[in-house]
Order: C-alpha cells, then sequence, then structure tokens
C-alpha cells in the first residue's frame, strides 16, 4: 500500500509542481497529509497527547529533519530530474534508512536484508546507467 500512495504522491507532484513553487507544494502537501492523519488517528483512537518531553522532542526532531527537510529536498530535486530516475532512485531511501541505523541505533542488519539492499541500490545503478548512456538531457521542467 505504500508503494501505491508513494506513486500516487509523485504523479500529484509532477502535475502540482508545473504551477507551484517547491516550499507551496511542500506547505499544501504536508498540510493535507497532516488533516489526513490526524483523521486517521482519531478514527483508530491513536492517543495524540500525553507524551513525554523527550518525546516531542524527538517528533519534533524527526518532523522538521527528516520530513520537511526530506520532502523539501525531494520536491525540489523533482524539477530536475527524470521521473523515471527520480522514482527509482526514491527506492533508496529504505537501504540508506537502514544503513544509518547501523551506527546510530546499533542495529544489525541480516545477510538477506544486506543482500536486499544490494540488489536495490543494483538496481538503481542500472536505470540510472542506461538513462545517462542515452545522453538524457536533464531540464528543468517548473521553477
Amino acid at each position: 500500500m505504500a508503494s501505491l500512495f508513494y506513486a500516487f504522491y509523485l504523479l500529484i507532484m509532477r502535475k502540482g509542481r508545473l504551477k507551484l513553487d517547491t516550499v507551496t507544494f511542500t506547505t499544501i502537501s504536508m498540510l493535507a497529509s497532516s488533516v489526513v492523519l490526524f483523521v486517521i488517528a482519531m478514527f483508530t483512537g491513536t492517543p495524540l497527547w500525553g507524551f513525554s518531553l523527550s518525546s516531542w522532542e524527538a517528533l519534533a526532531g524527526i518532523g522538521l529533519i527528516s520530513q520537511l527537510g526530506g520532502w523539501l529536498a525531494i520536491n525540489y530535486a523533482m524539477a530536475y530530474m527524470p521521473p523515471t530516475i527520480a522514482s527509482v532512485s526514491l527506492l533508496s531511501q529504505s537501504v540508506f534508512t537502514a544503513l544509518i541505523a547501523i551506527p546510530v541505533l546499533g542495529e544489525k542488519l541480516t545477510p538477506i536484508e544486506l543482500f536486499g539492499a544490494a540488489i536495490v541500490l543494483f538496481g538503481i545503478f542500472l536505470v540510472n546507467k542506461k538513462m545517462f548512456k542515452r545522453k538524457v538531457a536533464v531540464t528543468q521542467e517548473y521553477d
């Protein structure tokens, strides 16, 4: 389901960015997502308060650094990348998240997870190599 929604997001973003700049599109996108997640939380009875200060600080860090920073970077970059390269390259997020979790969280990856990460990165390499072999001109599609 996540892949399906991610694909829909990329398609909507391609259309939305034709008329909106990066910050405006990201703001609208994050506000809409927040409303949908709030409705889901209310429907499922998920608590939204009662957490410790350190939990709120962690959530603020996640929201401002990973989410806001990440989505601004993705939405900005999509104006300069062909959609094929961008969508395939975004698959690297899970690989890099897992690799960063090793030193930061002390996670240990299993051999099958490392093998899967290698397959994903190799696939990204092949798509990028093929696209750039064709000497695809990358031009900005919108401001």
